[in-house]
């Protein structure tokens, strides 16, 4: 019952599969994100960041960081509060209680008044502890990966988008996102299937309202002010 979402396609119409890492959410169920990554191995010894993007254009904003769980944690928490709430874990978890109590009800014969008291309890306890657990295995997918560890670097300007990382060294098009999303603390990047989360803290050029404006000159973004 999750959204669905991973990193962007290579330029035009040849996908980059054989050097991008995708973060994805399959369906939409509270099993989550589902990762595909081919991208090499790499060593601890090569886990440095390609330093790339032009420094020297004015117009560009340039994003630095660093793939660990406070990241991933963030990514995390931005693709859910970017859906429409029915997608949403906590709430996701309740209709599926609500569902597993009414099917209880209908073939045990039992008065719903009877266990409205230890239904409501349980659901009080578990939804919590399953949309935790939930966000655990998805953190735990990330850890997993090669690039975990490593560094980033993410340019934009007029003419598109460009990362450099250990598994992704790539150009794009500003057309590989649909929509953008602003909260208070950076954008999240969009497309069918796809984000890219780019943090205000990761700022290594440009500011944040100048990001926001250049990202405004290309795609549709909704503003969500607090969480």
């Amino acid at each position: 019952m999750a959204g669905r979402t991973s990193l962007p396609d290579g330029i035009g119409q040849k996908r980059s599969n054989q050097n991008e890492s995708w973060l994805s959410l399959s369906g939409h169920s509270p099993t989550l994100f589902r990762l595909r990554s081919g991208a090499p191995a790499v060593s601890n010894e090569t886990r440095t960041v390609v330093e790339a993007g032009n420094f020297d254009d004015e117009e560009s904003v340039v994003y630095k960081w660093r793939y660990d769980a406070s990241y991933y944690k963030t990514v995390i928490d931005r693709q859910y509060e970017q859906l429409p709430i029915i997608f949403r874990l906590p709430v996701q978890f309740a209709l599926a209680w609500l569902l597993c109590v009414a099917v209880y009800v209908a073939t045990m014969n039992a008065p719903l008044l009877d266990i409205a008291g230890w239904a409501l309890l349980i659901g009080v306890v578990m939804i919590p502890l399953l949309c935790g657990l939930t966000k655990r295995g998805i953190l735990f997918r990330f850890r997993i990966r090669k690039s975990f560890g490593s560094e980033a670097l993410f340019t934009m300007n007029e003419s598109g988008v460009s990362i450099r990382g250990i598994s992704l060294n790539g150009t794009y098009p500003w057309s590989i996102y649909s929509r953008g999303v602003r909260f208070p603390d950076g954008i999240l990047l969009l497309r069918r299937g796809a984000i890219r989360w780019l943090p205000d803290n990761a700022l290594q050029k440009g500011t944040a309202a100048k990001a926001t404006q250049l990202v405004r000159s290309h795609l549709q973004i909704r503003l969500i002010e607090e969480r």
